[in-house]
């Protein structure tokens, strides 16, 4: 009994700690290649529009696969949940706000 709680103690701390230090560092190393990668392409001619779009076919191609592994059978929350139309609005707003030119 002792051992599956002190088993338990150590996910918890993994998870707490571990997972989150983890997942920043890879995010941060993907920000830095992709940054050198694009000095890179730009340096030798390729377009920015090109370049964002190879970007989001790779991530597409990466996480597509992900999503059909990991996916979960629940149904999803209905868009008219308060949290979908503060997103909504808040959104909506930030539309306006950069079509409208408002300087803050």
């Amino acid at each position: 009994m002792r051992e599956a709680r002190e088993e338990t103690v150590v996910w918890r701390y993994f998870n707490r700690d571990v997972v989150p230090f983890a997942a920043m560092f890879v995010v941060e190393c993907i920000t830095v290649g992709s940054n050198t990668l694009f000095k890179d392409a730009t340096l030798r001619g390729l377009s920015f529009y090109v370049f964002v779009f190879y970007s989001y076919v790779v991530s597409t191609l990466l996480l597509l696969p992900l999503s059909l592994i990991f996916g979960r059978s629940r149904r999803l929350p209905s868009a008219n949940s308060p949290p979908f139309l503060k997103l909504f609005l808040l959104g909506l707003l930030g539309y306006y706000w950069v079509v409208l030119d408002l300087d803050t």
